[in-house]
């Protein structure tokens, strides 16, 4: 199951998986709703994989990125991510993807995440 925040690269990320064979629940939501709505998905689907993708960026005139607040999205993908791992917490029954471009990817590994985007 992918969860992302950009429609044209849902669109995208469907279309890849169909073309690679694998079976995919694609569903394009605001990074910002992607906890409040994880948890349905995941009792409906019960899938094996979660990507959790959109954008991110450390916000303007902001040099510390240990501050979650400092970042565009990463707290909403850290919050889906812990949302996701009190529904299945362990690797062995769902694997988390997490992150975009510039998230807080430590932060989004210590909520759960088996592998998140790095800033580089």
């Amino acid at each position: 199951m992918h969860l992302d925040g950009d429609r044209r690269y849902s669109e995208k990320s469907a279309k890849y998986y169909k073309q690679a064979g694998l079976k995919a629940i694609v569903r394009n939501i605001p990074e910002n709703k992607q906890t409040q709505v994880v948890r349905i998905l995941l009792e409906r689907y019960k899938p094996n994989i979660l990507v959790i993708t959109g954008h991110d960026a450390m916000l303007k005139n902001n040099t510390d990125k240990n501050n979650i607040y400092n970042y565009r999205n990463s707290r909403h993908f850290i919050n889906t991510v812990k949302e996701a791992r009190s529904w299945a917490s362990s690797s062995d029954d769902l694997v988390i993807f997490a992150g975009a471009c510039q998230s807080y990817f430590e932060a989004i590994m210590n909520a759960g995440a088996d592998f998140a985007s790095s800033p580089r």
